[in-house]
């Protein structure tokens, strides 16, 4: 075999492997990267450019945008009255003449030895304008509807 012909297989040979190592930092690079699944905004960030991260570490705090659950407590003696995707109300402390749609999302199923009260998840349907993270709002969940009743405005009404 002649000089020129060894030095092509050689030659072909060191380009495998850099092909190889390319895919393999390729993979590497994928691996860096963070994404969301879905729309979310950043609220805390736990790591800086350049930090080693350990598997399993926290990195990021992320939100949806999308939706915003409020957890409320709720006395253990109303919980035969909850039930999922039962509609309530919230208003937010910030916004104290506002009301928002929501709805049960979630309902615990530990009450608190303490307290004796379980948690309830809310979803907000409409978020305000303006909202935070850990926000103090009341939450006023339907647990009853009494149809054709006769109804006074409060105005009316003497004590």
């Amino acid at each position: 075999m002649s000089r020129a012909a060894t030095a092509i297989i050689e030659g072909q040979k060191r380009l495998a492997a850099a092909e190889r190592v390319l895919e393999y930092q390729r993979a590497r690079l994928h691996d860096t990267t963070i994404e969301a699944p879905f729309d979310a905004l950043v609220v805390r960030r736990d790591r800086e450019a350049g930090d080693v991260v350990t598997a399993g570490s926290s990195v990021l705090q992320l939100i949806s945008l999308a939706e915003m659950w409020i957890t409320a407590w709720v006395d253990e003696t109303e919980l035969s009255r909850l039930a999922e995707r039962q509609p309530a109300r919230v208003v937010f402390r910030s916004e104290a003449g506002v009301e928002y749609p929501g709805a049960v999302a979630r309902v615990g199923r530990e009450a608190d030895r303490e307290t004796r009260e379980i948690v309830v998840d809310m979803r907000v349907e409409t978020l305000p304008a303006n909202w935070a993270v850990g926000q103090r709002a009341e939450v006023y969940i339907r647990t009853d509807r009494k149809e054709s009743v006769t109804v006074l405005p409060a105005g009316l009404v003497l004590v």
